[in-house]
């Protein structure tokens, strides 16, 4: 892809980049996938790349964001097929399943938004683990300048319905993208002139 990473492409546009947007592009791939009862795995800002195309698919006009690296991917433990570990709730066992993905999507939606890992501010692997196993999670004091490049509170409060501890209670990546679509409809319509 042209652009890179998501992060790479965001450290190049700055604020210009619509985060929105390429969060929306990445979560229809994350729906295709569940549709299809299959769990990515590992998702992250370095697991979404960006390209640029026009609409005869020429590299050049509208950017957009897809999913890659499907190395882990998987079916859904819920039709019996094994997969990997994973640990984002201190109340079930470590597995990779849809809403372990879902949690990923949330963090990766921070990372967007904040230009830097979650709990970068850990100082080993051991205490990220014992950080989400404490159900701590990231502080949207930190991304207060994110209000410029289109951190809503509803946004914010759908990141925060996306990594609550109990993985039941995680929306679906169809959820999740209707709110970041209709997020993307209110920004068009507010910047769009009133016609008279």
């Amino acid at each position: 892809m042209k652009r890179g990473t998501v992060m790479s492409y965001l450290k190049h546009s700055g604020s210009v980049a619509n985060r929105v947007q390429l969060m929306a592009d990445a979560c229809t791939g994350l729906q295709y996938l569940h549709r299809l009862n299959i769990v990515h795995g590992d998702i992250k800002g370095a697991n979404i790349l960006v390209n640029e195309l026009d609409s005869d698919g020429n590299a050049k006009a509208k950017v957009v964001a897809c999913l890659c690296d499907f190395g882990l991917a998987g079916l859904d433990p819920a039709f019996r097929t094994p997969t990997y570990s994973n640990v984002d709730s201190p109340t079930r066992r470590a597995i990779y399943s849809v809403q372990s993905d879902v949690y990923s999507f949330s963090m990766t939606m921070w990372q967007i938004f904040s230009a830097s890992t979650p709990f970068h501010e850990c100082t080993n692997p051991g205490h990220i683990v014992l950080s989400i196993t404490k159900g701590l999670r990231p502080s949207q004091r930190a991304l207060s300048y994110a209000m410029d490049v289109g951190l809503t509170d509803d946004i914010w409060s759908l990141m925060e319905e996306c990594w609550v501890s109990d993985p039941t209670d995680r929306p679906s990546a169809s959820h999740i993208l209707g709110c970041l679509e209709q997020a993307i409809r209110s920004t068009d319509t507010q910047s769009t002139p009133a016609q008279s």
